[in-house]
């Protein structure tokens, strides 16, 4: 913007003085009048921290990833997932402030919006939190007006039956605006507007954001959320671990940003230069376990509420490559085949092998699309055949190198072909014949014998994620997204109930694969005992293996 905004807002201080003291603008007429004036415009004066917020000089000596936040505009979704007084409402005050000036008042540089779009006066901006009383009015707004005087520099605040602020209107030359929002306003107040830029004052519903991300399309405008997740676990499922998303952990991450991008800067509160020492250690020692995990460390506090804590993407997720160049002989080891079929969704349906240490490790899954995101499909027994049989052949090759170790064109080394011990014989109404028996009239039996006790199951899990016993490869993605995200009921976002010992339906599909092969009773077999002994007698056309 080509005028000094310092000297505009000293000009717009003054004027608001000279009102409030004489009623009217006009100088002072006494020496006790000057003097009141002037203290009054010094104190405003240094109510514009924004001035001298200096998010990258600044920021990489004493809090980088608050700098990271502010310099990640290169993306139209940008995330500030941090513990509580980091700075994250600070964060998204300045922004939303620069986004209505059309500069950055700190440096001067104007605001490009995401994709080169640049600030036109009038453009209109929200803002949403918890509710108008608490989190917004004594929130974020006392924190955006301790950046600048709003009040003083000439804003116009409509209110909500004369007591809270639901909208701020700026002045020349400027007219821009926020609007503010609620959580526990009805859905549909988030629908039915046009933004140029929103952000997010902690974690949303997920319908807010919907009718709110509706709302950017036509503009392409830039969305932030600053948030300590302790809520709505949509946001990790959705957002957090996103195939777009950049987790900025160093500098050099502000680099892979594009407008598709979803920029993510978790932040530890040991992060943050503004807290004693001493102070931070007197928040966390009031806090439970699984508070420390979302207050202090900005990590999704539902995810504390998993059924498989052990879990570790760095253990128990192995790089597919490596794995089987490490392995040259894999095809050599007896091999599972878990299915779990439903009516309405797709199968799931996950392949491994018993490794020489007894290890299970799944190598495939199927469906390869996100599970979790599918509301209805229609396949056959007939089709499901084909895929398993399609798979099955990429990867033992029965007609190439599994020739090499016995395995004709109709032969692949499943030992152990797993079924849901309960949807699997269920019977049909209309026909009397169940899921297993539709399989063996096309030649493939599944054993459906296995334990099927829940709680025993998640015991058996836990145990082999603990004695690294239990591996995925990398391109099992529902396998990993589910053993990240499977979690009891409670935690659906309700802190305050009475925990519930039943898991969350969203993610059960792939869990509930794993839990059978676990329970099942699978060792390694030395296959150098022949394929005779890999495919025993009585597991052919009894229950178990393939009708030869």
């Amino acid at each position: 913007m080509a005028f000094n905004f310092k000297a505009w807002l000293a000009v717009q201080i003054l004027k608001h003085v000279s009102y409030e003291l004489f009623g009217k603008e006009r100088i002072p007429a006494t020496k006790e009048e000057r003097v009141e004036l002037t203290d009054r415009i010094r104190a405003l004066m240094k109510r514009t921290a924004l001035l001298s917020f200096k998010p990258k000089d600044w920021a990489l000596d004493t809090h980088p990833k608050q700098g990271w936040f502010m310099r990640s505009g290169a993306a139209q979704t940008r995330m500030f997932i941090a513990a509580n007084q980091v700075g994250k409402t600070y964060g998204i005050g300045a922004e939303l402030l620069s986004w209505c000036l059309g500069f950055n008042p700190w440096n001067g540089e104007p605001v490009v919006f995401p994709g080169g779009r640049k600030w036109q006066p009038g453009m209109r901006f929200g803002l949403a939190g918890k509710d108008f009383i608490n989190a917004l009015s004594e929130d974020i707004l006392p924190k955006m007006n301790a950046l600048l005087p709003l009040k003083e520099m000439g804003c116009e605040f409509e209110k909500i039956q004369g007591r809270v602020t639901s909208k701020i209107t700026f002045p020349a030359p400027f007219y821009t605006s926020i609007k503010l929002l609620s959580y526990e306003m009805e859905p549909g107040k988030f629908e039915g507007y046009t933004w140029d830029g929103f952000a997010f004052n902690e974690p949303p519903p997920r319908y807010a954001y919907i009718g709110t991300k509706r709302g950017m399309m036509k503009n392409g405008a830039p969305i932030l959320f600053a948030m300590t997740p302790l809520e709505e676990p949509w946001i990790k499922e959705e957002l957090y671990d996103a195939p777009n998303a950049v987790h900025i952990n160093r500098e050099s991450d502000l680099l892979k940003l594009t407008q598709e991008s979803i920029a993510i800067v978790t932040c530890d509160l040991s992060d943050t230069p503004y807290i004693s020492d001493q102070q931070k250690a007197l928040f966390v020692a009031g806090l439970d376990e699984d508070e420390i995990e979302a207050r202090q460390h900005g990590r999704f506090l539902h995810l504390m509420g998993r059924v498989y804590k052990n879990f570790d993407r760095a253990k128990h997720v192995l790089d597919g490559a490596e794995w089987f160049a490490r392995n040259p002989d894999w095809r050599k080891y007896p091999a599972f085949l878990v299915v779990d079929p439903h009516d309405r969704k797709p199968f799931a349906m996950a392949w491994g092998v018993v490794t020489p240490r007894d290890e299970k490790v799944f190598i495939r899954e199927w469906p390869d699309f996100d599970i979790t995101k599918v509301r209805s499909y229609k396949a056959t027994i007939d089709d499901y055949c084909g895929i398993m049989d399609t798979i099955e052949d990429e990867l033992w090759k029965t007609s190439t190198e599994g020739a090499a170790y016995g395995f004709d064109k109709k032969r692949a080394p499943i030992v152990w072909p797993i079924m849901d011990p309960q949807f699997g014989v269920a019977k049909k109404a209309t026909t009397g014949t169940s899921v297993q028996d539709e399989f063996a009239d096309r030649g493939r039996y599944f054993d459906t014998t296995v334990d099927n006790d829940i709680p025993s199951g998640h015991i058996a899990v836990r145990n082999a994620f603990s004695s690294e016993e239990l591996f995925f490869l990398d391109g099992c993605k529902n396998l990993i997204r589910a053993a990240e995200n499977y979690t009891w009921d409670e935690f659906r976002g309700k802190t305050d109930h009475a925990p519930k010992e039943t898991p969350r339906d969203k993610y059960k599909d792939f869990m509930d694969v794993v839990r059978y092969a676990i329970k099942f009773d699978m060792r390694w077999m030395d296959p150098n005992v022949g394929v005779g002994m890999m495919f025993p007698a009585g597991f052919q056309d009894g229950g178990m293996g393939r009708r030869r």
